[in-house]
């Protein structure tokens, strides 16, 4: 993917999210209706917009998301490596959730 992400979440939906300390997670049914899990590492912050049954046209990096640079001016955030995932929606191109994290990791769920 032209993003610098692999993990393909098209025609795939967010089942559920929650998040723990510096952690979050994402639970998704991809196109195939196969439960996935992304892991996020190192979480600075998230913005929910309804995600929940939307469906979904791609995970996109981004390092200027206006979530990003808000949380990189925070004196007291370490924002060493930080970057916004955006989940896209596929049927107005808006992030639905955006993760501020290091990583993402993805599994089976």
């Amino acid at each position: 993917m032209s993003n610098g992400i692999s993990i393909n979440v098209a025609d795939g939906q967010v089942t559920e999210w929650h998040g723990s300390g510096s952690e979050f997670r994402v639970s998704l049914i991809d196109w195939k209706n196969e439960p996935l899990m992304l892991s996020f590492a190192d979480v600075a912050a998230v913005l929910v917009m309804s995600p929940s049954g939307v469906d979904l046209s791609h995970l996109e990096r981004s390092d200027d998301d206006p979530l990003l640079l808000a949380t990189r001016d925070e004196e007291d955030c370490g924002s060493n490596g930080l970057v916004a995932f955006r989940f896209i929606s596929a049927w107005d191109d808006k992030s639905v959730l955006t993760v501020i994290a290091n990583s993402v990791t993805s599994d089976p769920a």
